[in-house]
């Protein structure tokens, strides 16, 4: 696969050249029904996260990985 067109090299190379040390996304929490279902999904999407990585050889990435995640139940 050329490195031009791996997501995982392309994402390394910009978190360079913008001087970024980590990455990440933010995620919501936005339902409270399930404190079981939330934990469930926050651990598929760190595995999807992985295995995409994974996939993309950009495994070394995880090492800056760090998604933010709201889930505060107090209102804003």
């Amino acid at each position: 696969m050329e490195t031009i067109s791996n997501q995982a090299h392309n994402l390394e190379r910009l978190l360079q050249a913008d001087g970024y040390k980590t990455w990440g996304f933010l995620v919501y929490g936005c339902t409270y029904a399930s404190d079981l279902y939330w934990q469930k999904y926050l651990d598929l999407f760190l595995d999807e996260a992985k295995y995409n990585l994974g996939f993309y050889s950009g495994l070394d990435l995880l090492d800056n990985f760090a998604p933010t995640v709201f889930e505060d139940l107090s209102p804003y």
